[in-house]
């Protein structure tokens, strides 16, 4: 009988607890997908969002410590935005039990976030014209304009929050558990991933997949494969 783990899924800006869906579908029944939900989207539309990014942090930890399954293995995936909030939440131990594993994905060295740069000041036509570069919008929500404004304010505000961070840790002070990076290299270079490097005190497995940014659309099961590796 295979061992069971609970695998947290941490979104990327303006994504919302659908967003894994594609890679939930090819998970293992011995994996236990638990989606975090931001604040003012999904299944929390009515509620307001993080004023920070700090709270926004309290927030996701706030639901993965309600929403833990007793005696089960813990495993944390963070996508771009959602890989740093996984990485403060394990520096931390904000977390009050072991991290079996942590998968880091889309997202390099946070400590020269080159990514984010300037991205916060764009309007909504500006960051439309983005995130599809990044290969982030369907092209059938390109032709619904009502749908698509919806979906960019939460993304704009998450821009906003992730400007504010600031990485401050002790280079001294590496994470200390298994970790997988992965990355499309026609999104983030090589020596950027590298980086991570410096943070972590252990082997890190770093994988390239994809080609571009939302890889979690374009390859999920490949993404399952790995997870699935990486918990047996």
């Amino acid at each position: 009988m295979k061992k069971k783990y609970q695998l947290f899924l941490i979104p990327y800006a303006g994504g919302d607890s659908y967003s894994f869906t594609e890679l939930i579908q090819f998970l293992p029944e011995y994996i236990n997908p638990t989606t975090i939900e931001y604040p003012g989207r999904g299944k929390r539309i009515e509620e307001s969002y993080a004023p920070t990014f700090s709270m926004l942090i309290e927030d996701v930890v706030s639901q993965i410590e309600r929403n833990i399954i007793k005696g089960m293995p813990i495993a944390i995936l963070g996508y771009s935005m959602g890989a740093i909030i996984a990485y403060e939440i394990v520096r931390k131990n904000l977390i009050h039990t072991n991290i079996y594993h942590l998968f880091l994905c889309a997202q390099g060295d946070i400590r020269c976030d080159l990514q984010i740069q300037n991205i916060n000041l764009l309007n909504a036509d500006e960051m439309i014209r983005y995130v599809e570069k990044l290969g982030g919008i369907n092209i059938n929500i390109l032709k619904n304009k009502r749908f698509l404004m919806a979906m960019i304010k939460p993304l704009q505000h998450d821009y906003i929050l992730r400007a504010q961070y600031k990485f401050e840790g002790d280079l001294k002070q590496k994470l200390n558990c298994n970790i997988t990076i992965l990355y499309s290299p026609q999104d983030i270079s090589s020596e950027h991933i590298l980086g991570w490097k410096d943070l972590i005190e252990d082997t890190i497995d770093i994988i390239k997949i994809g080609t571009n940014h939302f890889f979690i659309k374009e390859d999920p099961q490949n993404i399952s494969d790995i997870i699935v590796q990486k918990l047996s």
